[in-house]
Parts: C-alpha cells; sequence; structure tokens
C-alpha cells in the first residue's frame, strides 16, 4: 500500500533541507496567479518593467481597436495588356507603324514605356516613348510609332518605374501572336499591298479575292465602317489605298491625317453618287485637288469600259445620280465618269457614280474598275503580258534588263499634276535653238556689230 505524503509529513532528516525549499517554491508558484508568476518571471530574468509595460499597453491598445498586425504586400509591377499593332494587325517592314497598349498598375506610377525592336542587321534597338502616369482608373494606353528592321522578327515592350526595367513582353510578329481583337500580327513585305476600305464597296471586295487568288497572300484590305481606327498620320507609310465614300462621316483631324499621306503618295478613291452635297460640306473640301460642280443623273456607263480592257457588257436601265465635273480641273478619264487629280506625290480619283449601286455592284468586270480607280496593275495583267509577251520582251531586251529597273523608270517617268509638252513643241524649241546659236548670232555679230570677237560671249549664253 503505497501512502502519499505532504512535504510536512516528511522527518526533517529523511529529505536534505535543499530540496525542501525547491518543493515549497514550486507549490507556491503552482498556486500563484498568472499574472504574478509573469511578475515573477520579469523579476527573476532582470528585465526592465517600463519596456513589458509598453509592450502590455501596445497589446491592449490592437485589442481594443479591433486591430490585428498585417503585413503590407509591395507593389506589383506595371504591366501590358491590349496590344495592338499596324492596321488590323497587318503592317509592313521598314515603314513607321502604330503600336498601341495599355498599361496596368497603380495609380499615380509613372512609367516609361521602352520598345525594343531589331534593325536590318538584327541588332536589337531601343525606342524610349514619352513617360505616363498611370490615373485612378489603374490603367492608361499609350501609343506610338515603331519600325522593324527584319520580316517575322519580334519586338518587346519593357515597362521603366524609377530607372528600373520589369520584364519584357514580347510580341511575335510572324501571325502566332494575336491581338486584343484576335487577329494575328503580321509583318509583311514592303512590295504587299495594304487597303482601308470604308463601309461595303462590292467592287473592291472582289478585286481582293481575285487579287490574292493570282497572288496569295501579297494584298492585305481592312474592311471598317469609318475612319474612326484609322491610325495616325505618322503611321499611314505602309498604306497603299483608301476607298472613302462622300458621304462618310470625316473629321478635322481625320482630314488633316488623310491630306498629309496622299501629299506622302497615297492614293484615295471617293465614289461620290448622290453625295455631291456631303463633300462639299466635308473637311475634305478644304484640300482635294478636284471637286465636283453639281449634282446631277446620268445612264451613260459605257464609257466606263475604257479604262477597264476587255471587260463584260454593262447595261443601265434608269438614270443613277451622278456627279457633275469642271473639264477644267485635274484629268477627266471614262468620258466624265471619273476625275483625277494629283496632291503632292499621290493622287485623289472622283468617281461620278456609287460602287455599291446597281448595276456596278453585281458587274463582272468591277474587279478590274476597282483596280483602275486605284491607278494600281494587278497581278493577273502581269501573268498575262509575262506568259503572252516573253518572246517579244526578250527580243526588244537583249541586255537583260530586270523588272524592277522597268518599274522604277515608269514610276519616275510618269507625274499625274505635271503636264508634259508634246513632241512638237519640243521639236520646235531645239529648232529656235539651232536658229539663234547659228545664223541669227552670225548676222548680228558679223552685220551690224562687226565684231567678231563677241561670238566667244554670245555662244556660251
Amino acid at each position: 500500500m503505497v501512502v502519499r505524503r505532504g512535504v510536512s509529513d516528511y522527518k526533517a532528516d529523511s529529505i536534505p533541507p535543499h530540496d525542501v525549499e525547491v518543493m515549497r517554491v514550486r507549490r507556491k508558484a503552482s498556486s500563484a496567479s498568472p499574472t504574478a508568476t509573469f511578475k515573477q518571471h520579469v523579476q527573476s530574468t532582470g528585465f526592465n518593467h517600463r519596456v513589458a509595460a509598453s509592450l502590455l499597453v501596445c497589446l491592449a491598445g490592437l485589442c481594443l481597436f479591433g486591430g490585428s498586425p498585417t503585413i503590407v504586400a509591395a507593389a506589383e509591377p506595371p504591366r501590358v495588356s491590349d496590344i495592338r499593332v499596324g492596321f488590323g494587325g497587318v503592317f509592313k517592314v521598314g515603314c513607321w507603324s502604330s503600336l498601341s497598349f495599355e498599361i496596368e498598375g497603380a495609380s499615380g506610377t509613372v512609367v516609361r514605356p521602352v520598345i525594343i525592336v531589331p534593325d536590318p542587321d538584327g541588332a536589337p534597338v531601343e525606342e524610349l516613348w514619352p513617360e505616363v502616369t498611370i490615373p485612378n482608373e489603374g490603367r492608361v494606353r499609350a501609343t506610338g510609332l515603331f519600325r522593324l528592321g527584319r520580316l517575322d522578327a519580334s519586338l518587346r515592350i519593357q515597362l521603366e518605374v524609377d530607372a528600373r526595367r520589369g520584364e519584357s513582353r514580347v510580341v511575335s510578329t510572324s501571325g502566332t501572336f494575336r491581338d486584343a481583337d484576335g487577329q494575328p500580327i503580321r509583318s509583311v513585305p514592303q512590295h504587299h499591298q495594304i487597303w482601308w476600305i470604308v463601309e461595303e464597296q462590292p467592287a473592291y471586295q472582289l478585286a481582293v479575292e481575285n487579287w490574292n487568288a493570282f497572288a496569295p497572300g501579297t494584298l492585305h484590305a481592312i474592311q471598317k465602317p469609318n475612319l474612326n481606327e484609322l491610325p495616325a498620320a505618322g503611321a499611314l507609310e505602309g498604306l497603299n489605298l483608301v476607298v472613302l465614300p462622300a458621304h462618310a462621316d470625316v473629321s478635322d483631324t481625320q482630314s488633316a491625317e488623310l491630306a498629309l499621306w496622299v501629299q506622302r503618295g497615297g492614293r484615295l478613291v471617293i465614289p461620290i453618287g448622290d453625295g455631291v452635297d456631303a463633300l462639299k460640306s466635308s473637311p475634305l473640301k478644304d484640300w482635294l485637288p478636284v471637286m465636283p460642280i453639281r449634282q446631277g443623273g446620268t445612264r451613260e456607263l459605257v464609257s466606263l469600259r475604257e479604262i477597264v480592257p476587255k471587260s463584260s457588257s454593262l447595261k443601265v436601265t434608269a438614270d443613277m445620280p451622278a456627279a457633275v465635273f469642271d473639264g477644267n480641273q485635274g484629268r477627266l478619264l471614262a468620258g466624265r465618269l471619273l476625275l483625277r487629280g494629283a496632291y503632292g506625290w499621290g493622287q485623289v480619283s472622283l468617281l461620278a457614280v456609287r460602287l455599291d449601286q446597281a448595276p456596278l455592284s453585281y458587274w463582272e468586270s468591277r474587279h478590274q474598275l476597282a483596280v483602275a480607280l486605284a491607278g494600281l496593275t494587278p497581278p493577273w495583267t502581269d501573268m498575262n503580258q509575262s506568259t503572252g509577251n516573253a518572246h517579244s520582251s526578250n527580243e526588244l531586251n537583249p541586255t537583260g534588263v530586270s523588272d524592277f529597273q522597268t518599274q522604277l523608270v515608269n514610276s519616275l517617268d510618269s507625274f499625274d499634276g505635271v503636264a508634259r509638252s508634246s513632241h512638237w513643241v519640243v521639236l520646235a524649241a531645239l529648232a529656235a535653238l539651232i536658229l539663234a546659236i547659228g545664223p541669227l548670232d552670225y548676222l548680228v555679230i558679223q552685220r551690224f556689230l562687226k565684231t567678231p570677237q563677241l561670238t566667244w560671249l554670245t555662244l556660251p549664253i
């Protein structure tokens, strides 16, 4: 039988005095309150009472106000989203093109976009854009220009904050990367065609299909209801053609951008029809080199076949709304249905009738008419000439002049805004020059002045 006894039940000589004292201290500590125990611990360890009191006050304040210790997370770096490039994702290598994207991040952050593109040798080139500040909405759109030096190369977007750059956003231009609208981003050679077509234009839609059937993938058409998504004038370098109905809404800014683009070599086609009054009230009237004089009507469309060789028949059963042109402006073609004028290095073509109305909307040769209005050479014409005249071209060109040289000579020899003199005028000027330096000079110097030495002065003059 085991009997439990307290410390007082043992004899003094059975337990050492030191052990008895330790047992008393432990029992006393176990019966004491937690506050007293903490106080004894502080006294035994030598802590400062003021430090302990401060800690207790801080803990009590946190509990009183319902707060709890939290860890402040570091702000996330800005990121890039909603990337848009060129004309619906298509742009030309070596031409200044449009690039825009959204920057998302903390409001008030100052960000500098850095665009890194390869040059023709493949070396990276950095383009520093102006700084932008992220507003309270947490996002801001950055828009600028870039120029890619190599086909199918990638461009990189970096965001610089406080002289520190984040990770690069790599955008492939080979068609594998898609923009916010799901369109593939593609870089194309400079000999490709890029057209911007406003509203439904059946003639140009068929021209795009036939063009790509003869030369697959060389024509890229963007059809939009208006010009709102057209990039700024500095980014229109790679655009070849704009088809704009006369009744389309054009703002002052868009008109100025079109004027600068045409002046640099762009081609603008405006089908008018019943839109004479709309065109006269448009901002385009301030710079167009040719304009209609009044609204009229016509059923004589057969003259359009003059600019469309080997075209099908065209029948008109009723009058169509048509613009009336002044023969003293520009150059009249196809009877009086087409008026063309030069503006800088480019040209503007006004068609008296609309292309989206019968019978032109379903004419079998409407695709040829569309290309003729733009003043372009379609690929089916090149193929017919190359197959039909291959033998004759070799005989006429034994030195082997390249096709590029021929195109260059033809382009430099043709200016729509310059009226060249006829051959007879040139021959008459040469005959007058021969008479002046020959018989006329002899009569004046020898007969009247009788000083043959003056010939040395009059002949160079």
